[in-house]
C-alpha cells in the first residue's frame, strides 16, 4: 500500500473539516446569573476523564471567546490500533490553533486493541462514542457546540471513518490522514509491518478479535453468501 503524506495534505483535510463545521457568527456566552458576557481565555485542559479506564481520557484545547457556536475537531491517534497516544497529535494541534483560532480541538486516548485484555473493535468504537457523548453532554461546561468533526491518522483515520459513516450520522465531516480504508487487501494483509515487527494480518486480527479469514467466513454465513 502506497501512502502519500505531507503537511499540505494534512492542512487541506483539516481546513475542509473546519470550513464545513464552522459558523461565521462570533461566539459569546451570556452569564446565566447576571446576564453579562463571560470573558473566556484560551484554555487547555489535560486528561479529562470520560470513563473509568486509565486510557479513557482526552485533552481539550479551548479557544478564547468560545461559545455555543464553537465547533470541535476530535483527533484520533494511530498506532496500528494497539499503540500510540493522544500526545502524538500535539504538533498538529498547534498547527490548527495557529491557523484557526476559533475552533476547539480534542485529542483522545482509547483502549488499545489487545487479545490479552479482550479489547477489540467494539470497545474502541465505544470509546470514541463515549467521548462524543461526553462533549455533547458537557458543552455548556466547555462553552462549545455539538458541531463535531473527526480526524484521524493512520489506524486512527480508519477508526474516524468507520465512526462517521457507520456509528454517528451527526458527524458531518471526517478527515483521513494516510489511513487504511480496505482491510481485506490481501497483499497488504500478508505483508510485514516493519514498524511493529509483525505481520500486518496479525495486527488486524488483534484489532478485529479474530483472523480475517474467520471474520470473512462468519460474515458470509450471516448474509447468506
Amino acid at each position: 500500500m502506497k501512502i502519500l503524506f505531507d503537511f499540505k495534505h494534512i492542512c487541506l483535510v483539516i481546513l475542509l473539516c473546519i470550513c464545513i463545521i464552522s459558523c461565521t457568527e462570533k461566539p459569546v456566552d451570556p452569564d446565566i446569573n447576571d446576564g453579562s458576557t463571560v470573558v473566556l481565555n484560551d484554555t487547555i485542559l489535560l486528561n479529562e476523564s470520560y470513563g473509568s479506564h486509565t486510557r479513557q481520557v482526552f485533552d481539550i484545547h479551548l479557544p478564547a471567546e468560545r461559545g455555543s457556536t464553537t465547533s470541535v475537531i476530535l483527533m484520533i491517534h494511530g498506532g496500528g490500533w494497539k499503540e500510540g497516544q493522544k500526545e502524538d497529535f500535539n504538533s498538529y494541534v498547534q498547527l490548527i490553533k495557529s491557523k484557526w483560532k476559533t475552533v476547539a480541538v480534542v485529542t483522545m486516548n482509547y483502549r488499545l486493541a489487545s487479545n490479552t485484555n479482550n479489547i477489540h473493535h467494539p470497545e474502541i468504537m465505544a470509546d470514541i462514542n463515549s467521548v462524543v457523548n461526553y462533549l455533547n453532554t458537557n458543552k455548556s461546561k466547555y462553552h462549545i457546540s455539538n458541531n463535531i468533526g473527526v480526524v484521524g491518522a493512520s489506524a486512527g483515520s480508519h477508526l474516524a471513518m468507520i465512526y462517521a459513516y457507520s456509528y454517528n450520522s451527526n458527524i458531518k465531516c471526517v478527515g483521513n490522514i494516510f489511513g487504511p480504508a480496505i482491510l481485506n487487501d490481501w497483499t497488504w494483509y500478508n505483508s510485514f509491518n516493519i514498524v511493529s515487527g509483525v505481520k500486518t494480518g496479525d495486527i488486524i486480527s488483534e484489532y478485529v478479535g479474530r483472523t480475517w479469514e474467520v471474520h470473512r467466513t462468519k460474515r458470509q454465513a450471516r448474509i447468506g453468501m
